[in-house]
């Protein structure tokens, strides 16, 4: 009888000292890829938090920033799994990140902010907050080549190019549009570099801001991006536009590959000026001709012509900078007002103007994060007033630089 009070005073002692001990948490960083990194290359980094009890509440994971670096995410929602560590078991939640090296080198990839709510048996959830680990990579180039600018590594590019009209011979105000498209499999659309252009005298060269996206099908992705480019013609003559050129390297092969196209060559003529008078050649007094007639219907052909492509043009200038303040403006009032999803759709819609640079930053920042957050079912609100501030810091400082208009303003005045 002795013995078993002694038993149950012993299980007792043991379950309350159960109760007292708080859940054992643990955040992981890793790159998937053993041994030294390639440049341009797609390789796997994912950041994961790990207890021995259950979440219990919404987890937060921020995205790394590191200069050299790209870390994208194309998965929206995290990952949820279980593990075991020294033959204990853990349940996970992992985030899984792209990770590209845009130049070779030695690179820290910083802590991020963890946060999540755990279950703690006999306790209220807690939350925690813990710092990803610091991951060291080093970056190297293939063997025997020497990189001056962005190297793609990949198993499959394409560089191509079409043109609205074809390619032929023009006059003094003609425009032709020139649409560049860069494809590769593995490789996100960020990645990308920007087509490079040159001057030439004579000629006015117009960019429209790129489309850039990524698809995904069962685990395979494929980035495309494609550069609007308008020239217009200022002066006779004949005119040579720039070539096109992209480096890759063939992960299949193990080579260096170039892509090119080749730019056209246009011969320009003047406008055809119609004289004041047309003397007969019989010296009798001036009469209406076909001939006459139709260089001066040409003529007006010509002008209007020209009159209406600048029209359009200032007009799809102004549209879109208004439609960029207007959209900036709605998104204003939603983000203190709508919804989740509403602020959501507006945002991706209003981040579409912005150049690339600042759409990263902005995709990476606490409030965006902490929206998609909310969004994905790991976080109970998000954080408004936060996410108000960032986007009107960009506005401000894209705002001054002149937005919408600046991706379209003359490259070589």
């Amino acid at each position: 009888m002795k013995a078993l009070k002694y038993i149950c005073l012993s299980l007792l002692f043991c379950w309350g000292f159960s109760l007292c001990i708080a859940a054992d948490v643990r955040v992981i960083a890793k790159v998937e890829t053993e041994g030294d990194l390639l440049v341009g290359q797609r390789h796997s980094f994912y950041i994961e938090i790990q207890t021995d009890t259950w979440f219990s509440g919404p987890i937060e994971i921020l995205a790394p920033s590191v200069d050299g670096l790209i870390v994208g995410q194309l998965e929206r929602f995290g990952v949820n799994g279980n593990t075991r560590i020294d033959g204990k078991s853990f349940t996970t939640h992992r985030k899984n990140l792209e990770l590209f090296a845009l130049r070779p080198g030695s690179y820290e990839i910083p802590s991020v902010k963890v946060r999540a709510t755990v279950a703690n048996p006999g306790k209220k959830p807690e939350a925690v907050s813990l710092d990803s680990p610091v991951v060291s990579v080093t970056v190297v180039t293939p063997p025997g080549v020497a990189v001056s600018g962005p190297l793609i590594a990949t198993t499959r590019l394409e560089l191509k190019e079409r043109w609205e009209p074809e390619p032929c011979p023009a006059k003094v105000g003609d425009a032709f549009v020139r649409h560049i498209r860069i494809e590769a499999d593995d490789v996100m659309a960020m990645v990308f570099p920007e087509v490079p252009l040159e001057r030439i005298g004579g000629v006015r060269v117009y960019r429209e801001p790129p489309e850039v996206r990524d698809t995904t099908n069962r685990g395979s992705l494929t980035g495309y991006r494609e550069e609007t480019l308008t020239y217009v013609f200022e002066k006779p003559g004949t005119f040579k536009l720039q070539n096109m050129s992209l480096e890759w390297w063939n992960l299949k092969s193990n080579e260096l590959k170039r892509e090119a196209i080749l730019g056209p060559e246009f011969i320009v003529e003047p406008v055809v000026q119609v004289p004041e008078k047309m003397v007969s050649t019989s010296g009798s007094k001036d009469k209406e001709s076909p001939l006459k007639l139709l260089i001066g219907l040409g003529l007006l052909s010509s002008v209007l012509g020209v009159v209406c492509y600048w029209w359009f043009k200032i007009r799809c200038h102004s549209a879109k900078k208004e439609t960029y303040e207007s959209l900036y403006k709605d998104l204003q009032r939603l983000v203190s007002e709508g919804t989740a999803e509403s602020v959501y759709k507006m945002t991706l819609s209003w981040m579409g103007f912005l150049p690339d640079a600042k759409r990263h930053r902005l995709i990476a920042s606490e409030g965006f994060c902490s929206l998609e957050s909310h969004l994905s079912g790991y976080q109970k609100s998000w954080n408004r007033q936060l996410f108000q501030e960032e986007i009107a810091a960009v506005f401000e400082e894209e705002n001054g630089s002149g937005i919408g208009m600046r991706h379209l303003v003359s490259l070589n005045p």
